[in-house]
């Protein structure tokens, strides 16, 4: 894929420079399927949900389309390039559709946070999957449902006797943070509650017309917990 292919409203691109020969880069990413097997089982961290080859170039490059949820049917293309210090390791996933432009700002820092996964387990052999899809849901729950807006976290929906009535954030409310940490988006929410135990006291942020407001109260385990 050329630089005049790529659609930055329709996928990621980023590269990093690993100090390991383009030979060594493949043999950690793609590796025989089984022992009596010639065909190539694909190990990219971040991306392993039942990728699909359809294009192999040998220490180069691999192309591969993603057969299950999350982004299935997106086209990942990892490229290999020899450098004075080792190699250039370009990954690119495309072909989300035109809903990823609502959602370009939330999904870049989760993808940044995928490509990071790939490029720790390349260099070290360790897979740690930090990005959000593969976490463990929070064990507490802020009692609202939230849709992304470009300078918060908009409160759509609030539950009965959860955290967000107890604190007093209504529907229409504007989430800016949480215990003085700006809040930007949904999934960045999401970690942030990943972080937080059931009883521990939360403060949130929020705007609402033209005032800030402020409350805190004890944070309930989420449901199923």
């Amino acid at each position: 894929m050329s630089e005049g292919d790529f659609d930055p409203l329709d996928g990621f691109r980023r590269s990093f420079v690993v100090d390991l020969d383009a030979s060594d880069v493949w043999s950690a990413i793609a590796r025989p399927a089984t022992d009596t097997d010639d065909a190539l089982a694909f190990h990219l961290p971040g991306f392993e949900a039942n990728c699909t080859g359809f294009e192999v170039d040998v220490s180069r490059l691999l192309r591969v389309r993603k057969a299950e949820e999350p982004c299935k049917g997106t086209e990942i293309v990892v490229q290999l390039e020899a450098t004075d210090t080792g190699t250039r390791v370009t990954v690119t996933q495309s072909g989300f559709g035109p809903w990823l432009a609502d959602l370009i700002e939330p999904f870049t820092q989760v993808w940044h946070g995928i490509v990071a996964d790939l490029k720790l387990y390349i260099e070290t052999g360790v897979s740690i999957r930090t990005h959000l899809f593969d976490e463990k849901p929070p064990r507490v729950a802020l009692g609202c449902a939230t849709m992304d807006a470009i300078s918060g976290v908009q409160v759509t929906s609030v539950e009965a006797d959860g955290y967000a009535v107890a604190v007093g954030i209504e529907v229409g409310d504007l989430l800016v943070a949480l215990n003085g940490s700006r809040a930007l988006f949904g999934l960045q929410l999401t970690e942030m509650l990943r972080l937080c135990e059931p009883g521990q006291t939360l403060e949130a942020t929020w705007v609402r017309g033209r005032k800030r407001r402020r409350g805190s109260g004890s944070l309930p385990a989420a449901a199923g917990t």
